[in-house]
């Protein structure tokens, strides 16, 4: 992460510099985000034995390749949702001048902060989910614990009246 944000940086700044505009913000991103992706890659590859990745079977059944697409496909439906809705969103706000663009974006800032336990919890269900699924554990999937909720519902009623 911190080899792909000095790439972004550096090439902003250099996209800045040549006056790319934002066709060149968006090549620094790529790029930063192809460095992160190989750093990775490499270094799985070092560790590879360490992590038990040595045993792994390389090539992909059609079984699981179906069943990734089927527990996957709803939450990147939903994710391509909430993005069209935000842009929509933005798209009507900035109608309305800079001043309500302004007023927005920091309304915004503060609605990340209070949904991102939401965002960080249901990223970690949906890892325990897929671990059980892949597993055949369904039983621990059907049967949350009160203080997994309580660790999901807590934080975001104290988030909700505060903000």
């Amino acid at each position: 992460m911190i080899a792909s944000s000095v790439v972004n940086i550096v090439f902003d700044l250099f996209s800045s510099l040549c006056k790319m505009g934002v066709a060149g913000a968006a090549y620094a991103t790529i790029l930063a985000q192809c460095t992160s992706a190989v750093i990775c890659f490499v270094k799985v590859r070092q560790v590879r034995e360490e992590i038990g990745l040595s045993l792994m079977k390389w090539k992909p059944e059609v079984h699981y390749i179906q069943l990734v697409v089927k527990t996957g496909f709803p939450a990147a439906f939903q994710s391509c949702m909430i993005a069209l809705g935000g842009m929509s969103v933005q798209r009507l706000v900035n109608s309305f001048g800079s001043s309500t663009m302004a007023a927005y974006v920091a309304a915004n800032r503060v609605d990340s902060v209070a949904i991102q336990v939401i965002v960080s919890v249901g990223t970690a269900l949906s890892v325990f989910t897929g671990q059980n699924i892949a597993k055949n554990q369904y039983d621990r999937i059907r049967k949350p614990s009160i203080r997994r909720w309580r660790s999901w519902w807590e934080p975001a009623s104290v988030l909700r009246h505060w903000c």
